[in-house]
């Protein structure tokens, strides 16, 4: 029998328990073994033990409230903390006021060329003086 192949049939899960018997006995007789043998006779090797299953406690731990509060009381302080020393940013300053949004600081600034472009525009008499005298 080719043991290579019941090997490859051993990690596919295709081998019968006379195959892996077999396979055991083959080998435990081997004297030199790669990785992958080595890991394919402990898995036989356990298999084979009295005890086949594995047996898993599960423990269910119960809940640490102290935990718990310390966690809430941490994400409070960082908030606070965030809240309190962060400074909103500034855009301008209006009558010694600062401006800290953005949307009032575009208002502000749109009304404050809007009426220095009447500051600078001449009346009509000045315009009309300006055009039919030479000077």
């Amino acid at each position: 029998m080719d043991y290579n192949t019941l090997m490859q049939r051993y990690w596919r899960a295709e081998t019968s328990a006379a195959e892996e018997r077999e396979l055991h006995a083959w080998l435990s007789g081997k004297e030199q073994l790669s990785d992958e043998e080595r890991a394919a006779l402990l898995m036989l090797a356990h298999t084979r033990s009295s005890q086949p299953s594995i047996s898993i406690k599960l423990h269910q731990s119960k809940p640490r409230y102290w935990q718990m509060a310390l966690a809430a009381g941490l994400c409070s302080l960082a908030v606070f903390c965030t809240i309190k020393f962060t400074e909103p940013t500034v855009y301008g300053y209006y009558n010694g006021e600062p401006i800290t949004s953005l949307a009032e600081a575009q208002s502000r600034a749109e009304q404050m060329f809007a009426n220095l472009s009447q500051a600078e525009m001449p009346s009509e008499e000045e315009l009309m003086k300006r055009l039919f005298t030479l000077e």
